[in-house]
């Protein structure tokens, strides 16, 4: 089965959700996407580590899980293209491969790299009075 691409096609923040408006109307988008970042490299970790492991090995945490605790980080802000990239991963279940691990992690790492360059320019923008 072949691996989900990210669909270029969403946007890469979703600023007309509600929970983007309401951390951004609070002032608190900044922080959530710093403490956001620490959380994803955290499983970013883990789904490394299990590309040098068995599917027998990941019992009780396989890769499905980790896509969807990403999915849950990025939709808490809005990081629309990740999200749903997570989400494809995360409905292959069974059928991830250990191979297929480091395609899924520069995929993952692309499309966060890209909603935090995103976040911090909208931030920038809205700090500056644009």
């Amino acid at each position: 089965m072949p691996l989900p691409v990210p669909n270029n096609e969403l946007t890469v923040i979703d600023w007309t959700s509600e929970t983007a408006a309401e951390l951004r109307e609070e002032g608190m988008y900044d922080e959530m996407v710093d403490m956001a970042s620490g959380e994803f490299e955290k499983h970013v970790s883990d789904l490394k580590r299990m590309s040098g492991e068995s599917k027998e090995e990941w019992k009780s945490w396989p890769p499905w899980k980790v896509a969807h605790s990403i999915k849950g980080l990025c939709l808490s802000l809005a990081f629309e293209r990740l999200a749903r990239y997570a989400q494809s991963i995360e409905k292959l279940r069974e059928d991830i491969a250990p191979g297929d691990l480091p395609e899924i992690i520069e995929n993952m790492d692309m499309l966060f790299e890209m909603a935090l360059k995103e976040a911090k320019s909208s931030l920038n923008e809205a700090k500056s009075g644009k």
